[in-house]
C-alpha cells in the first residue's frame, strides 16, 4: 500500500499519535532519579516562565512545610505573587549541590527525600538579574498517580528570604 492510497485522516492521526507515543515511552524509560530531577527542573522553570500553575501541579494537596506550617494554598499564593507584576524571577539549581538524594532513588520507589539548593535571581524590566534568595531546603517527593509531587518540605532557610515576601 502506498501513502497516497491512505486516507488523509489516517495520515493525520499517525502524525499526532506517533510523537505522543514516543514521548510517553521515553518518560516511562526514565529512572526514578531522572524523573525527580525533571520534576524539580519543571518547578524551577515555572518562575521564569511566569506560570504559577506549574508549581501548583507539582505540589501535593496535602503539602505542608514542617517549619513554617505553610500549606499548598500558601505556596500557590506565593507563586502567583512572584509570577505577577513587573518583577521577573529566575530559579536555577546550584551547579555543585543543586540536587542531592538523601534516600536511595531505586526504580520501585514510591517516595524519595531530596536536598535542594536553588539560586533565585530577580530583575526589573530591562535590568540584569541580581541574586535574590539562596534557597536551601529538604523536600519529600511522592509518586501520586504516576507523577512525582512535593508532599513536604523542611529545613527551609526562611530566615534568609528577602523582605517583601
Amino acid at each position: 500500500m502506498r501513502i497516497k492510497d491512505l486516507p488523509l485522516r489516517w495520515i493525520l492521526l499517525g502524525a499526532i499519535v506517533i510523537p505522543f507515543a514516543v514521548h510517553r515511552i521515553r518518560l516511562g524509560l526514565r529512572t526514578t532519579e531522572e524523573s525527580v530531577r525533571a520534576r524539580i527542573e519543571y518547578i524551577t522553570g515555572a518562575l521564569e516562565a511566569r506560570q504559577a500553575k506549574r508549581i501548583r501541579k507539582a505540589v501535593a494537596r496535602e503539602f505542608v512545610d514542617e517549619s513554617s506550617r505553610y500549606s499548598r494554598r500558601d505556596i500557590v499564593d506565593a507563586a502567583r505573587y512572584l509570577t505577577m507584576g513587573s518583577t521577573r524571577y529566575r530559579a536555577t539549581l546550584d551547579p555543585v549541590d543543586g540536587v542531592q538524594f538523601l534516600s536511595p532513588p531505586d526504580e520501585n520507589a514510591k517516595a524519595v527525600t531530596v536536598r535542594i539548593h536553588c539560586l533565585i535571581d530577580t530583575r526589573e524590566r530591562e535590568a540584569d538579574y541580581e541574586p535574590w534568595w539562596d534557597l536551601e531546603f529538604t523536600a519529600d517527593f511522592e509518586r501520586q498517580e504516576g507523577t512525582w509531587r512535593v508532599v513536604a518540605t523542611r529545613d527551609v532557610n526562611h530566615e534568609d528570604r528577602p523582605a517583601g515576601y
